[in-house]
């Protein structure tokens, strides 16, 4: 009996376990993109005639001006606006709830908002 019981707990718990792990990385990728987003505003601000793209590496905190072509653009309705993500939001063939990203690139349009945001390993 308590074997059964265990495997009936164990078959509870594993989905509940993958859901908090799915909204943990989603929640990091939220973080890291403000963190980008910040970097990125403030390098506006003093360079205001800069548009394109600018990446942000999130294991060291540094701004590059150009982006690399391994990144894949988040999609979706509420893609440019991070408290709108969810663990499903789209990452090209990935979703912000599976993988946890180590660069960011945000492209900077002429009057300075952020048209996009794609996510990097």
């Amino acid at each position: 009996m308590a074997a059964y019981l265990r495997g009936v707990l164990v078959t509870i718990s594993i989905p509940i376990f993958t859901s908090q792990l799915a909204m943990a990385r989603l929640a990091t990728n939220q973080v890291n993109a403000r963190a980008a987003y910040a970097a990125v505003e403030a390098q506006y601000l003093q360079d205001d005639t800069k548009t394109g793209d600018y990446t942000y590496n999130v294991s060291d905190g540094k701004l590059a001006t150009t982006a690399s072509t391994s990144r894949t653009e988040i999609t979706g309705a509420d893609a440019t606006y991070i408290s709108g993500w969810t663990t499903s939001t789209a990452v090209g063939d990935s979703t912000l709830g599976k993988t946890t990203y180590k660069t960011w690139t945000l492209t900077v349009g002429t009057d300075g908002t952020i048209t996009a945001y794609k996510a990097g390993n």
